[in-house]
């Protein structure tokens, strides 16, 4: 679909609003005179604060936990109805299996998945666009990323199956590792380099919003999973191996009898394969 062109007369939820995507979001958002209402569990830093100050007319902050059904529908009581929902809200557990603590893996997957079904009720019948953030993670996985990688898994199973209703076009967009995020500061160059080699795209701010206002193009009562993030490296290789199978030259083949014809053993077929893969015999 085309990018969305909010009016006016829309009134958009962020979740995760004061930090990250969702702040760069409601950026972007902000001048098109929409009314926008951030939502996010911690007090904005001084930059945030400026900003929302200078934009009191079409953008408010509320402290809230996106998994607070409560919560959420007084927000929407309060400052809604709201017609567009974007849920950029997301904790991450990495550490390898095992040591990861059991609660922090499941804020990570219920801040996802619950925050973005309780954000969906909340809305109501008003609601006409709705889209999350979802990650790469959540399709191929990734090492130390077990609880995060599930999460984002698990929000993009619901979508598929639920989408947002009969009348709300929801979506999820798939990011790859977003540039300007402080994940990816500290992530040394060399080790960049050679994620980008197995096929890993690192989103930049302009072009990750551009694929979130696509994603809120969509047309009502659809739903959509937009994986923006990772390439599949694709390669045609052909190897031949010719081989003359003879009792004599194989003298084996005299123990593998079936009603007293010799048998080629799968085993046998299987040792080509890996001769044919290691690069030996070939077109010979």
């Amino acid at each position: 679909p085309e990018e969305w062109a909010p009016s006016r007369g829309d009134h958009i939820l962020i979740t995760g609003g004061a930090k990250g995507i969702g702040f760069k979001l409601a950026k972007r958002l902000v001048g098109t005179g929409a009314h926008l209402t951030l939502v996010g569990r911690s007090t904005p830093d001084e930059d945030v604060q400026s900003w929302l100050a200078s934009h009191a007319k079409n953008a408010e902050y509320v402290t809230a936990d996106a998994t607070d059904r409560e919560a959420m529908q007084a927000i929407a009581a309060t400052h809604g109805p709201f017609t567009a929902f974007v849920h950029s809200a997301g904790v991450l557990a990495d550490g390898p299996l095992g040591e990861v603590p059991a609660e922090q893996g499941y804020l990570a997957r219920s801040v996802k998945l619950e925050g973005w079904l309780v954000g969906l009720d909340a809305c109501g019948d008003e609601l006409y666009r709705a889209v999350a953030l979802g990650s790469w993670a959540g399709r191929f996985g990734n090492r130390h990323q077990a609880d995060y990688a599930a999460a984002n898994g698990l929000l993009s199973a619901a979508i598929h199956a639920h989408g947002g209703g009969n009348q709300t076009c929801a979506s999820v967009v798939e990011f790859g590792p977003w540039t300007s995020s402080e994940m990816v500061t500290t992530i040394p160059t060399a080790m960049r380099n050679a994620m980008r080699n197995e096929g890993v795209d690192f989103v930049g701010d302009e072009a990750g919003l551009d694929a979130i206002m696509r994603a809120l193009g969509g047309a009502p009562g659809t739903q959509q999973v937009l994986t923006a993030g990772r390439r599949i490296s694709q390669s045609t290789l052909r190897r031949r191996l010719y081989e003359t199978v003879t009792l004599s030259s194989h003298p084996f083949l005299d123990g593998h009898r079936v009603n007293g014809e010799p048998v080629l053993p799968f085993a046998y077929v299987i040792d080509g394969f890996l001769r044919v893969l290691k690069g030996s015999s070939l077109d010979a």
